[in-house]
């Protein structure tokens, strides 16, 4: 081999180390900053409030935080994703005024949708819910509102690749809501809602100071921009709320139907199992971070095999790792409520793999696929899973939302599959 030919080689390896190291520390800190307070949520904070709380009124809790998290999430994550597909190609200024007029649209159509939110819930609420109202929907309310305004800021730290700003601003979330673990003693939900509430609050400042949004720049409003996001928006919102809509409605239609003890229960394993699935799905937050700043496809061709490879067998793993380890965890932490969730747990596991192939192909599709039919994918999904709700639960409780999970999440899997094997072809189309 030549010289030249030797430093050819030497070149392309040092590109690759050089790649791996970059994108190794994306991987680090997005996935520890992301994995932070959810570790601490599910695995400290839940079980212990399950443990003073009581399996009805924790059940009680977890319902409404559902509710506010589901459609106080719908808002942001239409605008949040307007910003990861377009915010890499524009100039720093008229960035600005996009993510600015994101936040304040964001926040009034939040507000309205919450308040909606909120006395639709109370309508349909068991006992429970209804005697603890103002404990649970004020503060559970305000931190739904404050996590959309968390949700645009994200969204510009991975399209910016800021990702220690992410690690940061999570690691305050983590810190403060620790906090819990010293007044859950005291069984008041007035006061566990708000140190939620002020995890969010006290821990956005970190996230806008990292992206630089707020700061220099004239505008804080510009109608065409505003017109502009709107024309997505509508698809990004329906997208979003059908798509949160797999992950509460099992929870939320087993509350209106069997009250608070039964949401405990469910909660115990699909909390548990859904750690599984957050890593896998943090990967493909990152790779939609770093495909909002690619114009082309990327993914035809060997490299495109290889995802669609790679995403299969990790459902797999994941799958009978959630299932093996993830009964381990409900029985240490879980003990009261232990016999009755592992029963069914199987079928939450199913539900995790499936749910791996969905967190790593939906990116893709967000990215380079037109935002209509990735909302009538995700719409037949969310039918059919309401569907099966209907039927099971009131047949099987907790198991019975257990068993619609693994359905529908299957079925989402395939439909995911299929639909990133028609971007490729078409992509390699139109290479060709």
């Amino acid at each position: 081999m030549s010289s030249s030919e030797n430093r050819r080689l030497t070149h392309k390896f040092s590109g690759w180390l050089v790649r791996a190291r970059r994108l190794g520390g994306y991987a680090f800190w997005h996935g520890v900053g992301l994995m932070l307070p959810l570790a601490l949520d599910r695995l400290i904070i839940c079980p212990k409030l399950n443990e003073h709380l009581g399996k009805e009124l924790f059940g009680s809790f977890i319902w409404v935080i559902g509710i506010m998290n589901l459609f106080g999430n719908i808002a942001a994550n239409g605008f949040a994703i307007m910003l990861m597909r377009n915010l890499a190609h524009e100039s720093p200024d008229s960035g600005r005024v996009m993510v600015r007029t994101s936040l304040l649209l964001s926040s009034l159509f939040t507000f309205l949708i919450l308040i909606a939110a909120t006395f639709g819930s109370y309508a349909v609420a068991d006992e429970t819910v209804r005697t603890n109202a103002a404990a649970l929907y004020i503060p559970l309310g305000l931190f739904a509102a404050m996590r959309s305004l968390q949700l645009i800021a994200l969204a510009s730290l991975r399209v910016k690749r800021k990702f220690v700003w992410l690690f940061l601003l999570k690691l305050v979330e983590t810190a403060v809501l620790a906090c819990i673990l010293c007044v859950a003693h005291n069984k008041s939900l007035l006061i566990i809602g708000a140190i939620y509430l002020f995890s969010v609050v006290l821990s956005l400042p970190v996230g806008f100071v990292g992206t630089r949004d707020l700061s220099g720049g004239k505008y804080w409003w510009n109608a065409g921009v505003a017109k502009w996001l709107m024309t997505g928006w509508v698809a990004g919102a329906l997208m979003t709320v059908l798509g949160q809509t797999s992950v509460y409605a099992s929870r939320i239609i087993l509350g209106v139907l069997d009250g608070g003890a039964q949401v405990a229960v469910l909660y115990a394993g699909t909390s548990i199992g859904n750690l599984f699935v957050v890593p896998i799905g943090q990967l493909g937050s990152l790779s939609l971070s770093l495909l909002a700043g690619v114009k082309t496809f990327t993914l035809s061709g060997r490299r495109g095999r290889n995802y669609f490879a790679g995403a299969c067998l990790l459902a797999v793993a994941i799958g009978l790792l959630s299932y093996w380890l993830g009964s381990i965890i409900i029985k240490i932490i879980y003990p009261q409520l232990a016999e009755v969730t592992l029963g069914f747990y199987g079928w939450i596991a199913v539900a995790n793999g499936s749910a791996c192939v969905t967190a790593l192909m939906r990116p893709v599709a967000i990215r380079y696929g037109r935002l209509t039919r990735i909302t009538l994918l995700v719409g037949i999904t969310t039918v059919l899973q309401l569907g099966a709700l209907a039927i099971m639960v009131p047949l099987a409780q907790a198991r019975g939302a257990a068993i619609s999970l693994a359905g529908s999440s299957t079925l989402a899997a395939i439909l995911w599959l299929l639909y990133f094997i028609v971007l490729r072809r078409k992509a390699e189309e139109e290479q060709a």
